[in-house]
């Protein structure tokens, strides 16, 4: 007889990399790629960390807001701001992000070295 437990949900893998440990990789073309740790015991899947995956991008729209010029014309500092509502992923990973102009800062270390008599 065959027994399937149910240990937990993750993005569906596009490739699986066991690293240490207890950590897998879960590398995603169809939603966000994870970083999980495997416990023997309940819960039996915890993900640690997730990396951000737009593709493939099914459906999008361009927005401007009401202060800005129409689509299809440039958009100038202080006239508006351009948006793009995409339609990512496939399946059960299916979502719907925003996509801004810009610049997002994601601080991932940080150490400060202090550096005395140097020459």
């Amino acid at each position: 007889s065959l027994t399937l437990d149910y240990l937990g949900s993750v993005t569906t893998p596009t490739g699986l990399t066991y690293l240490d440990d207890g950590l897998v990789f879960v590398g995603s073309q169809f939603g966000d790629s994870q970083l999980i740790q495997i416990h023997p015991s309940d819960p039996f899947v915890e993900i640690r960390e997730e990396f951000l995956n737009l593709g493939p991008i099914v459906d999008f729209d361009v927005l401007v807001d009401s202060g800005g010029s129409s689509i299809g014309t440039n958009v100038q500092a202080g006239m508006g701001q351009c948006q793009i509502v995409a339609a990512c992923g496939c399946g059960k990973d299916g979502t719907v992000r925003v996509i801004r102009n810009g610049i997002g800062i994601h601080e991932q270390v940080s150490s400060i070295v202090v550096c005395s008599r140097v020459f």
